[in-house]
């Protein structure tokens, strides 16, 4: 289940699993507000349909249309924090967190967090199709 975040613009971020959440509870501060920069990035593309910018790629490779925030700047010596979401809507859902030590995303991130959204695509799917039958939606 998705737990909110916080807001930016019209947007509502989610972490999609404990794994993610953890991720992002284990930030320093200043690499919690460079990730909320980045978010806010991503917005501004979303609702403008810029081009991506140098902190945001899309991930190639994944099944569903994921995106790679990176949390670091550019050229950043040690692991950086990396968290590939999705966007659905007006949400973001992060689906993983990682700390890349290599130039690529390694596949089997790609695979899980690919992996992720296709459950949680399948869980929206499935509360849609309860709401149109007249079903009762979940909070």
């Amino acid at each position: 289940m998705c737990t909110e975040l916080f807001e930016c613009d019209s947007f509502t971020v989610y972490s999609h699993n404990n794994q993610v959440y953890d991720f992002l509870a284990d930030l320093s501060r200043r690499d919690w507000d460079r990730f909320a920069g980045v978010v806010k990035r991503l917005t501004m593309l979303l609702l403008t349909g810029a081009p991506a910018l140098d902190r945001i790629e899309k991930v190639k490779g994944a099944s569903n249309k994921m995106y790679e925030l990176k949390i670091a700047p550019p050229g950043s010596k040690g692991p950086q924090p990396r968290v590939l979401c999705l966007v659905d809507g007006r949400k973001i859902v992060c689906l993983r967190g990682v700390d890349k030590r290599q130039p690529k995303l390694r596949p089997a991130d790609v695979r899980r967090a690919d992996k992720t959204a296709s459950s949680y695509l399948g869980d929206e799917r499935e509360r849609g199709a309860k709401g149109r039958k007249g079903g009762k939606a979940p909070p």
